[in-house]
């Protein structure tokens, strides 16, 4: 199970009010090891945490777990465990430009706004090369955050889709090849 598809999985979870990642630090003094751990809270406080760093790892001794019904308790523990098992190298999600061609076979690229609108911009493919970090994040998508996208504009996958899809991996290589010195 990617990171991206356990977050979906529990936003479906009504009795999960909040979610973060911290980081922990395990082992000796001299040998620390930082790991980021997801930590999950109901309203009664922490129920439950698994490790994003390294497989097997979990924990759910927390008194509020015992407070979620027999249920809850199972289907948070089956997605938790699922992850869980995992291997790490399989745990990354895959991101994704979604873009579209218009009648002038321009590139109008999907961007996210701070609000979590979405928008669509006309811009250059070399455009893309000049953009910081932050201002790339904004361009991309992972599978699971595009099934929330407005059903006319959900990216299906297949050539003839309206709103198309291209890896970040993908895209860059495109680029290097068509606008590299």
């Amino acid at each position: 199970m990617r990171i991206d598809e356990l977050y979906a999985k529990l936003n479906d979870f009504r009795f999960i009010e909040n979610y973060y990642v911290a980081i922990k630090h395990f082992g000796e003094d001299d040998e620390e090891t930082a790991m980021r751990v997801l930590k999950l809270y109901s309203e009664a406080g922490k129920i439950a945490e698994v490790n994003l760093d390294a497989p097997y790892m979990l924990r759910t001794t927390y008194s509020p777990f015992g407070v979620l019904t027999s249920l809850e308790r199972q289907a948070l523990l089956k997605v938790l465990v699922e992850f869980a098992m995992t291997p790490i190298e399989k745990r990354q999600s895959e991101v994704y430009f979604a873009y579209f061609n218009d009648l002038h076979h321009l590139p109008h690229f999907i961007k996210r706004m701070a609000n979590q609108r979405l928008i669509d911009e006309m811009i250059p493919m070399a455009y893309l090369r000049t953009l910081s970090e932050e201002q790339l994040q904004s361009y991309l998508f992972t599978t699971s955050e595009m099934e929330s996208f407005p059903r006319d504009y959900q990216p299906r996958f297949t050539p003839d889709s309206f709103v198309k899809v291209k890896s970040y991996d993908e895209m860059l290589n495109e680029l290097d090849d068509r606008f590299s010195d």
